[in-house]
């Protein structure tokens, strides 16, 4: 934070600007009670439906609370209210991502960006809401035998997620880095179009590191809010690891998970529940399905899992342009398909889109990262003009 000055960063907003600009907008925040300030030895529990992931995923079925259901979401991560959250990019790195944001594969060829807190990926995403291609779910379909994504019934979840994150593609305002692409692509003769967003507003630069002002739709806005006010409430925790589901003749029936208690210190919990519900993300499931050992007839669990690589293109605007300032505005508003098809039309292909740009994701992608020191730092220093 020391060079932010010299780099012209501005860094995020004091807690008490957030607090009220909040207040002025209406909005009250939620603080979520987690079962972890009673947690002082061995545990056992019963509810009708645990939930492990409170993620996207796990939110959603948290929802069954809303149905007068017992349930309880186990977060592997830490709860962090509004008030907690810095907004600084590295202290978000380290408390609301995977593994401090550095998820990788063992040559470390292919990096993943993981949300890890409560909340999961909803937390620190950049608000863009893609709906599955229908050519996704057709080869879903047809080639993998998941009949179930090509029904009607598939797209008719997806509206009502979507209606209720309030995700929509009206009176989106662009920032300096998004109108840059969206002129290009034009010029290009390209195809491009603004990206639904489930939230709209000139402080959403710095989601990513936790939403502080409450202006994206995220689960602890929504689905996880909704459970939390049903008329039997859902329960929560954090800090809770689940190390495998308790099974008996392929069927279900409980969890048992380590859960940091009232005295900081990790305690045995056993949940007994009619429905379990595995929901903590593409890397963590399959991985607790497997150590679980329950039946996997067909050898596929933790098999077929598929990534969307990223590129990093950045440059730097003409002397003379103006700043581009890319941490400033909704970072991900506009997306091209114009090369989705791919070189041989079959779907393999690529999206353009331009991510918010602060400056440790910046210093990655300088030009001359591999170059001596005093070059490195000169390119860093045009960071304002970096799109």
């Amino acid at each position: 934070m020391a060079n932010w000055s010299l780099l012209g960063y501005d860094g995020p907003e004091p807690p008490e600007h957030v607090a009220a600009a909040r207040q002025a907008a209406g909005r009250t925040e939620h603080i979520f009670q987690m079962i972890n300030s009673s947690i002082t030895a061995a545990t056992s529990l019963d509810c009708d439906a645990v939930v492990i992931g409170s993620g996207c995923g796990g939110a959603v079925a948290a929802a069954l609370a809303c149905a007068g259901h017992r349930v309880l979401v186990l977060e592997k991560g830490k709860y962090f209210s509004m008030s907690e959250m810095s907004g600084v990019e590295g202290e978000a790195l380290d408390q609301l991502y995977e593994r401090g944001g550095v998820v990788s594969t063992e040559d470390t060829g292919l990096a993943v960006l993981a949300g890890g807190t409560f909340g999961g990926g909803s937390a620190v995403n950049w608000a863009c809401c893609l709906r599955t291609p229908d050519y996704v779910r057709q080869e879903w379909a047809t080639e993998h035998g998941l009949k179930r994504f090509a029904i009607d019934e598939f797209g008719d979840a997806l509206d009502a997620i979507c209606k209720r994150i309030n995700v929509t593609s009206i009176e989106i305002s662009h920032n300096r880095n998004n109108e840059r692409f969206i002129d290009g692509c034009q010029k290009a003769g390209y195809e491009v179009e603004d990206a639904p967003q489930n939230m709209a507003d000139i402080r959403a630069g710095f989601i990513c590191a936790g939403d502080r002002y409450e202006i994206k739709q995220s689960m602890t806005v929504t689905f996880l809010r909704d459970a939390a006010a049903a008329r039997i409430p859902a329960q929560f925790a954090d800090r809770c690891k689940v190390s495998e589901v308790i099974h008996s003749k392929g069927v279900a029936f409980g969890v048992r998970a380590a859960i940091i208690g009232s005295d900081g210190q990790p305690h045995q919990l056993t949940v007994r529940a009619r429905v379990v519900v595995v929901a903590c993300g593409s890397i963590n499931s399959p991985a607790l399905l497997l150590r679980s050992r329950l039946p996997n007839k067909n050898g596929l669990i933790g098999k077929n899992l598929r990534l969307h690589p990223v590129s990093f293109v950045i440059a730097r605007v003409p002397a003379g342009a103006p700043d581009v300032v890319s941490w400033e505005g909704a970072p991900m508003t506009a997306v091209s398909n114009e090369c989705a098809r791919g070189p041989f039309g079959d779907n393999y292909g690529s999206k353009l889109e331009c991510p918010g740009l602060h400056a440790g994701l910046g210093a990655t992608g300088v030009a001359g990262l591999s170059k001596p020191g005093k070059h490195f730092k000169q390119e860093l220093l045009n960071l304002r003009r970096m799109t």
